[in-house]
Order: structure tokens, then sequence, then C-alpha cells
């Protein structure tokens, strides 16, 4: 089963083309994003709605520390596309998975570490949060903007702490301008799951 999300990301790629998601502001946000993830010392990490691997290459490209890297996303594109990123990088695993409807499926206790940076794109993102182990690290990057495929998003960090606060505890916080005006931005946090 497909989420309606899903349905409007995958034509996101296709109209858009899935490489614009390794460049300009997106890539800049998540070379910015991977320097948070590092500081905590990920050696197991599950990232969901990993998109194109943009940020999967980055950290297995600078992160020693990664035994493990899994990756899932719901779009068959971004999944192929992914594959073929990453096919050098020995403790990367893509797969194609639906959040959304398998958060339940997930070994959470395989893993250290749980990001995304299109968290948006996952209805039931709290859901998934609730089954990470106490002690682990949570970092995610979300908008302040609505777009087709985007569920939700965030006009200030007091949204994000009344989203996620009961369950984590929050270590850094960080917002990254997209346009030039600063009018569309994503935050960024690492934390710590209760």
């Amino acid at each position: 089963m497909i989420a309606q999300s899903a349905a409007y990301y995958s034509q996101d790629y296709l109209k858009e083309g899935i490489e614009r998601y390794s460049q300009g502001a997106y890539h800049a946000g998540n070379l910015q994003f991977a320097r948070m993830i590092k500081k905590c010392n990920p050696r197991r990490v599950f990232e969901f709605c990993a998109a194109e691997g943009d940020l999967a290459e980055i950290l297995l490209a600078t992160c020693p520390s990664i035994e493990l890297y899994d990756l899932t996303d719901f779009c068959e594109e971004a999944w192929r596309y992914a594959t073929k990123r990453l096919a050098s990088f020995y403790q990367a695993h893509v797969i194609l998975q639906d959040i959304d409807h398998e958060f339940n499926q997930v070994s959470y206790g395989m893993y250290d570490t749980f990001i995304s940076a299109a968290s948006e794109h996952v209805m039931h993102d709290v859901e998934a949060i609730r089954h990470v182990p106490t002690g682990c690290t949570v970092a995610l990057r979300v908008p302040n903007m609505l777009w087709t495929s985007h569920l939700r998003a965030f006009d200030s960090f007091a949204d994000i702490l009344a989203r996620y606060g009961a369950l984590l505890t929050f270590r850094e916080l960080r917002v990254q301008p997209l346009t030039t005006d600063g009018r569309i931005r994503k935050y960024m946090f690492t934390a710590t799951k209760k």
C-alpha cells in the first residue's frame, strides 16, 4: 500500500528530475545536516524517506564510525537511483519501503541513529519515533512550507517542540534558508529519544 503523499512525492521526482535533490540548497542543507549528525557519532543508521541518497552518500563518505546504513524510500525511482549511487559503500542497504504503513516492521533495536531529511512526506512520523529505543539519536530536517507532497510544515521551533517534545530531548536546533529572503526554510535538529 502506497500513501497518497508517496504518489505525489514520486510525481515530483519524475517531473522535476531526481538529481535536483542532490544540488543547490538541498545539497547544502544535507551537508549542514550531516555535520550535525556526525557530532552524535552514529554507528548503525536507519534513514527513512531517504530520497536519492544524497545525505547517505555524504555521511558514508565522511563519517568513519558508521558500520551499517539502511535507507528506505517509498518511491521506486528514488530507490533505483540510490541503489546505483551507493553501490560502492558496503555499509549501505537501500530498501524500497513505505514507512507510513510498515513502521512496525522495522527492527528498531538494530540501530542507534534514526534520521530523515524528508519526514514531511510521512503521515505516521510520530508513531515511528515512538518505536525508537530510549537513548538513540533522532535527527530530522523539516520544512516551513506546504507543497503538494508535504503532510505538514512548521512555522517555528515551538511547532517542532509541540509535535516531538514529549518523545525527544533536543540537542541541537538549526535553521537553513532555502531562498535568499529566508521565507522558505528547513529546520534541522538532533535529539535523544526519551
